[in-house]
């Protein structure tokens, strides 16, 4: 993201590193940070950025009648950002409006360590100084036509796994051509089924107030501010707003890019920009221009209608399970044909993952939701007019559009909180009849195979005849054998008369059973008489 007209010249780059570098020598005890931001800032690329305009669903606009913040000689200053700051963005605001490096560090991205030779154990990134940035996550529901992971050996675990390495393999590219600012695309893919998956994104929205709105003071010769010779020490320099383009990226000047510059730019989604609501509507403008609340108001309602779809996609899934029985399952195996929100070819075991599956991505999706609703309720509660109340709360005499915008958003975020524990119940419900559902599988399956064994172990009876001819003909008894060597013909008239014998017994059982009970009954009778 870029200011417009606002060329970084290699001489102020410069100047911006030799007064790092200098810093470092005056506290030598955080040289440790001060590198970090050196580095982060290295990273920037060396051209100089064109001319940026907002991008509307691809097409550029001007920005004569951009919304303003009202006057800074009675207001706060504040810069507007989406995204995480980036290399280019830092560096813009340091040389634009000498900003202290210290303010700078306070607001690197916590969670990417930059140097892998650390010397310090923590970045001083606490969340009281990142409160400005509000990390809204939206999730978008996809169907394709013809999956990659779609083959007969590949389980719905083994596919899972390889859409996580695929995704971890493309995050990869994008931190190697962007840095950091690739972070902002995209987090994790989370596959459902064969044919449908969710992406889950990140958009970042930052509001800065830079010294507490006060300006700046040139005629006193401050690190942060002695950095610029050419400046008018006579001229105050107030922050404007900051125009983003796709998530950190500069916008190419030719949209037809080379196969060599094309690898360089992955393809992404094109990401909801706040602002394009408030293009098409004066009355919304001027709202913006009261609070920003209003713009990021806009970006939390494309979000909760993002959580609401895929939340809809995972309740049809789960209800399926829900009259999930072993007759019912067993046909599910045999049967070829998908629907929409299952898998048919599930087993009993790889449903019960599908529904462990969801419950887990409830939960974090639950975890991501109260994370981006708990300012908003944080913030109504409180007086205070902080920069974080500016962007999670509206301003203290709102307008009734504002109020009306933050209840709807209060309301739709606390119905997806329920929702959420109502479909965690849900799922725990269907994995409990999944489970007893299991139970009876595998005690059908136990007695399929006792049975089995109990027809196997029957052939056994028709060989104990053959052992014990030919134990008794191997014995050396004469009163058995007298006069005469038994021979093969002796053997197997024996063990053959014997299995004949066991087998018509086997196949007569009923009858001889029969008789036996009749032979009983009779006696009984004659023996009451």
């Amino acid at each position: 993201m870029y200011a417009p007209n606002m060329p970084i010249s290699p001489r102020t780059a410069q100047l911006f590193m030799a007064k790092i570098e200098r810093l470092c020598r005056i506290w030598p005890e955080s040289r440790f940070y001060y590198g970090q931001l050196g580095s982060y800032v290295r990273r920037a690329r060396d051209t100089n950025p064109p001319v940026i305009r907002i991008v509307l669903d691809g097409v550029d606009s001007d920005n004569e009648d951009e919304p303003q913040f009202g006057n800074p000689e009675q207001f706060p200053s504040i810069v507007v950002t989406e995204g995480h700051p980036s290399p280019e963005t830092v560096r813009h605001l340091a040389l634009r409006y000498n900003l202290r490096p210290e303010f700078l560090i306070g607001h690197l991205n916590p969670e990417r360590v930059l140097n892998r030779s650390r010397t310090s154990y923590e970045l001083p990134a606490l969340p009281s100084r990142r409160e400005n940035i509000m990390h809204v996550r939206l999730v978008s529901l996809w169907r394709s036509n013809e999956n990659s992971y779609d083959h007969p050996s590949t389980t719905a675990g083994g596919a899972r796994a390889q859409a996580d390495e695929d995704c971890w393999r493309y995050q990869g590219t994008l931190f190697e051509s962007y840095g950091p600012g690739g972070e902002t695309r995209f987090r994790k893919v989370h596959l459902h089924n064969r044919r449908h998956f969710t992406v889950e994104q990140v958009v970042s929205f930052s509001i800065y107030l830079l010294d507490s709105g006060r300006p700046l003071n040139t005629k006193i010769r401050h690190p942060w501010n002695a950095a610029r010779p050419e400046s008018d020490p006579n001229s105050v320099q107030f922050p404007s707003q900051l125009y983003a383009v796709r998530y950190n990226e500069p916008e190419p000047e030719d949209p037809l890019l080379a196969d060599s510059e094309r690898a360089m730019h992955p393809d992404t989604m094109h990401p909801y920009h706040p602002l394009r609501d408030l293009r098409n509507s004066e009355s919304q403008r001027r709202q913006f221009a009261t609070s920003p609340f209003f713009g990021l108001a806009s970006l939390l309602s494309a979000a909760t209608a993002s959580w609401n779809q895929v939340l809809n996609f995972i309740e049809e899934d789960v209800a399926g399970h829900h009259h999930d029985t072993p007759s019912s399952i067993a046909t599910s195996t045999s049967t070829s044909r998908c629907s929409t929100s299952r898998d048919p070819e599930l087993t009993a075991g790889e449903a019960l993952a599908q529904i462990r599956f969801n419950l887990g991505l409830i939960q974090r999706f639950q975890g991501f939701i109260q994370q981006t609703s708990s300012p908003s309720s944080s913030s109504s509660s409180s007086s205070s007019s902080s920069s974080s109340s500016s962007v999670s709360n509206p301003s203290p005499n709102p307008s009734p559009e504002i109020l009306d915008r933050y209840n709807s958003l209060t309301k739709d975020y606390e119905y997806l909180l329920t929702r959420c524990a109502a479909l965690s119940k849900s799922c725990e419900s269907a994995s409990d009849s999944l489970q007893s559902s299991v139970s009876v599988l595998a005690t059908q399956k136990s007695m399929r195979q006792n049975a089995q064994f109990n027809a196997l172990s029957q052939i056994a009876y028709f060989f104990l005849p053959m052992s014990l001819v030919s134990s008794i003909l191997g014995m050396n008894v004469r009163e058995i054998n007298p006069g005469s060597t038994p021979c093969l013909w002796h053997f197997v008239v024996g063990s053959a008369g014997g299995s004949l014998l066991l087998y018509l017994l086997w196949v007569f059982r009923e009858t001889l059973e029969h008789l036996v009970m009749s032979c009983v009954r009779y006696l009984d009778k004659r023996q009451d008489r």
